[in-house]
């Protein structure tokens, strides 16, 4: 598990922040399970059937899975179609009945959970998001040791983060320490409600 420290704008004191990967945001890239016709001519991964899809998916970086929760949900809730409620049909025609169950059983859980990680008007993560193709455009300064590794990166709103170790990696999501062991409960969750 990786660390970093963050410190805002705002803030004199470094936070601990956790790693937890991520993924594409474009829908050609996030590995959601898409059967029959629509697997082939969406031009995305191929997964045989709902089992193999469960298997690469409880595999997922906790980020990851973010996004796919986050994309299945945006659907199942017509958000694409600038509505605000459920679109059981168009939903379960393109991902499946097994997907669409799983949503409609337990949607209060899902709504609160992506309303918890992402903000719904602008789908932004609300964790620390650093995984822009340009996020380097907005270093100010940034400090390295004698190996040449990136310890420090100060950014242009003012805040910085700070590296505990040798991988000076930016591009990825960060949650706070102290809300990583809800959210990795709740991912639990949501992997076992996905099991076939």
């Amino acid at each position: 598990m990786r660390i970093i420290k963050f410190k805002p704008a705002d803030s004199f004191e470094f936070i601990n922040y956790i790693d937890i990967g991520s993924c594409e945001r474009d829908y050609y890239y996030i590995n959601f399970y898409l059967p029959s016709e629509h697997e082939n001519r969406s031009g995305k991964r191929n997964f045989d059937n709902y089992n193999s899809w469960f298997e690469n998916f409880k595999n997922e970086s906790i980020g990851s899975k973010l996004i796919i929760i986050h994309y299945y949900i945006s659907e199942y809730m017509g958000w694409s179609k600038c509505e605000n409620t459920a679109q059981l049909d168009y939903f379960a025609d393109l991902y499946g009945e097994k997907t669409t169950s799983v949503i409609s059983s337990n949607l209060d859980f899902f709504l609160k959970f992506n309303n918890q990680w992402f903000d719904n008007e602008f789908a932004l993560f609300k964790g620390l998001d650093l995984n822009w193709d340009d996020i380097d455009e907005r270093f100010v300064s940034t400090k390295e040791n004698e190996d040449g590794n990136i310890t420090e990166i100060k950014f242009d709103d003012n805040s910085t983060i700070s590296f505990f170790d040798e991988d000076d990696t930016i591009r990825s999501f960060y949650v706070a320490e102290v809300d990583f062991p809800d959210l990795k409960n709740d991912i639990d969750r949501i992997v076992s409600m996905f099991q076939p």
